[in-house]
């Protein structure tokens, strides 16, 4: 017989992000997806080393990637309770009295944090998805649907993750900061 507790969890994610709650939201989402394209990845590499067609000189390369992209997915993982643990800083700065100088500063790092987050997250996706094309060759073609599913996934994360940046883009304030973010994001 099957788990099927893995569908409780992602009911429990799903409901959350569906909630009138602050977070997680888009960033946490974003890096969910990301991490569900690394896990898919993952499985099809795996399956491909279970297969007794795999040749042997493909297997240690395969092995490789299993471990990397692992590291990956929970990076991603990561990064999901890292974005919504940043934008929770933000929604708390904005509680302080308006009157008080530090609620600004608080703002301005809070939302710094709230576009380096999701960025860095991003950037492990495109990671992702590079180790995934030079390996992708090597996987059966039973489970290529699963890869393809996986770089799908990785992409939208990405256009979620950039899109977490951008909006928090037009509201620091240090222009340095701001330069830094479009360089980073002109990159990706």
């Amino acid at each position: 017989m099957e788990n099927n507790n893995w569908h409780k969890s992602a009911q429990i994610f799903i409901e959350e992000l569906s909630s009138s709650n602050p977070t997680p939201g888009g960033g946490a989402g974003g890096a969910i997806a990301g991490a569900m394209g690394c896990a898919l990845a993952k499985m099809s590499a795996s399956t491909t080393l279970k297969l007794k067609k795999t040749p042997e000189e493909n297997k240690i390369a395969i092995e490789t990637f299993v471990s990397e992209i692992e590291k990956l997915k929970n990076n991603l993982t990561n990064a999901s309770a890292e974005d919504a643990k940043v934008y929770g800083l933000y929604i708390e700065a904005k509680k302080i009295d308006k009157e008080n100088p530090e609620r600004k500063i608080k703002m301005q790092e809070a939302l710094v944090n709230s576009a380096f987050v999701p960025l860095n997250a991003c950037k492990i996706c495109s990671e992702s998805l590079n180790k995934i094309s030079a390996i992708e060759s090597k996987i059966s073609d039973i489970i290529m649907s699963d890869i393809v599913c996986a770089k799908n996934l990785l992409n939208c994360a990405k256009k979620c993750l950039l899109e977490n940046v951008k909006i928090n883009l037009n509201y620091i304030k240090d222009e340095q900061v701001k330069q830094k973010l479009e360089q980073e994001i002109s990159k990706l």
